[in-house]
């Protein structure tokens, strides 16, 4: 299960902790700067953070993977940073992308299930099969 907690509220953490500020989620030191200097606001704050994730992605779905695998085979994960409670908090915004990724490729896996059944060869049905 994937909870999402801030750093300083330990009762919130559950199982293995994803830290993103020590963690290849971190937003970059540019957008970090740019948001502190006032140049971005929380909005773009948000969508520069998810365009940051989608260049992971593209660079390094295991990653992602690993953190979706431990979340969704028994183990209690929690991703956690130090923001506060904004709501461009990056935890918020990766954990809504891990979930995000985690129902596609569940999506696409039964997906895949249902054309491989539907082109599985079919056994010929007893009843229509005549003996010489």
């Amino acid at each position: 299960m994937l909870y999402v907690a801030r750093e300083d509220e330990p009762e919130g953490h559950r199982g293995v902790l994803v830290r993103v500020e020590a963690s290849p989620f971190a937003p970059s030191s540019m957008l970090l700067r740019d948001f502190a200097s006032g140049a971005v606001d929380g909005q773009a704050f948000t969508r520069r953070s998810i365009w940051e994730l989608r260049q992971l992605w593209n660079r390094d779905r295991q990653v992602f993977l690993e953190v979706i695998d431990l979340a969704t085979r028994g183990t209690d994960c929690t991703v956690v940073d130090a923001y506060g409670d904004v709501a461009h908090a990056p935890r918020r915004v990766l954990a809504t992308a891990l979930k995000q990724i985690a129902k596609t490729q569940r999506d696409e896996a039964r997906r895949r299930a249902r054309v491989s059944a539907s082109r599985a060869p079919t056994a010929p049905r007893l009843d229509t099969v005549r003996s010489g």
